[in-house]
């Protein structure tokens, strides 16, 4: 029992890494989008030999279109990633989607009947959401920040500056400056919209009864075409009308899809060791590599104040999603 509960602790590193990799790796919004979901495709495809696939039409369908919600979210989330940085994007996340993923729990599925859990579970609700909005706190010029301080390592960029002796590999880009309001905004938007199709992912394939190992590679093919579609120029102007997506950093966004489809198969097994309770609980302790991960790898910049209210807010939130998981072990079937 032991081992199984430290194998359930894998996926919160996994998870916790995949957007540091991602971002370290360089390229645009397009490339990464692109290489992480078909990093995703090779795990699923060697699933599959390994496992084999559930085939009846149910199944298909609903593992394809449950992969072309993910491909949405992650395509969102990384555009986040660029304007606001893994640091605050992740908490925000994290926190949606255990509200979002508790609350369809009780309102579709009849959870938290047990005389305990409902206000344990209520108790768990208020500390995310007391903990995301931690996380998710600026301070303003106004208290004292430094602007020039505060700016994430990797801003989203309006436009990609091309190296004419590699036509698209992205070379320099241009750092934001009065935008910046508008690209928080922008930025918060991205999230949230990520969040939300995070949450439908796991209720569709819930809802239907699909089995998450041996339907893996049809959602797998859903996050590629969404991804692969997604990425034309059309639907991201600001990156140029150069086609980008053949390049050698489409080739390193491998590694983190590889490494997000490895924790989703591996959290998906030890949920049927630990209970899926504490399985998904444990995986949102990757709240907590990827903050502070954005903050000290990635050199997304923060005041000292935002430094106590994050580290404040990333432990109320772990509180949080650990009352969730013992919520979940108190209700009735």
């Amino acid at each position: 029992m032991n081992l199984y509960f430290l194998l359930a602790l894998v996926p919160a590193l996994l998870y916790g890494s995949m957007g540091i990799v991602l971002m370290k790796s360089g390229g645009d919004s397009r490339q990464q989008t692109l290489g992480l979901a078909t990093g995703s495709l090779v795990v699923g495809t060697i699933l599959a030999l390994f496992m084999g696939l559930n085939t009846d039409a149910t199944t298909i369908l609903v593992s394809f279109g449950a992969g072309l919600v993910v491909g949405l979210a992650t395509y969102f989330q990384i555009r986040a990633f660029h304007k606001i940085g893994v640091s605050r994007v992740m908490p925000l996340t994290t926190g949606g989607q255990l509200l979002g993923i508790s609350l369809l729990g009780i309102l579709l599925f009849g959870e938290w009947l047990g005389t305990m859990a409902l206000p344990v579970g209520i108790v768990g609700l208020a500390l995310v959401i007391f903990g995301a909005v931690l996380t998710s706190w600026e301070q303003s010029e106004e208290d004292g920040a430094d602007t020039d301080d505060d700016v994430v390592a990797a801003p989203y960029l309006p436009m990609a500056v091309v190296d004419s002796r590699d036509p698209v590999a992205l070379t320099e880009t241009k750092k934001p400056t009065a935008g910046r309001p508008e690209e928080w905004f922008s930025g918060i938007i991205d999230t949230l919209i990520s969040t939300g199709l995070f949450i439908a992912f796991p209720i569709i394939i819930r809802f239907w009864d699909v089995d998450p190992l041996r339907s893996f590679f049809f959602q797998t093919v859903g996050v590629v075409l969404a991804s692969f579609v997604l990425t034309f120029p059309f639907f991201s102007k600001e990156l140029g009308r150069v086609d980008t997506r053949l390049s050698k950093y489409t080739l390193r966004a491998f590694i983190p899809g590889i490494i997000w489809g490895v924790g989703v198969v591996i959290m998906q097994f030890s949920q049927i060791k630990v209970g899926v309770a504490v399985g998904f609980s444990l995986s949102q302790l990757s709240v907590i590599i990827a903050t502070f991960g954005g903050i000290l790898i990635l050199k997304e910049k923060r005041t000292r104040k935002e430094m106590v209210t994050i580290s404040i807010g990333v432990a109320v939130l772990v509180v949080g999603a650990l009352l969730l998981g013992v919520a979940k072990t108190l209700d009735v079937a």
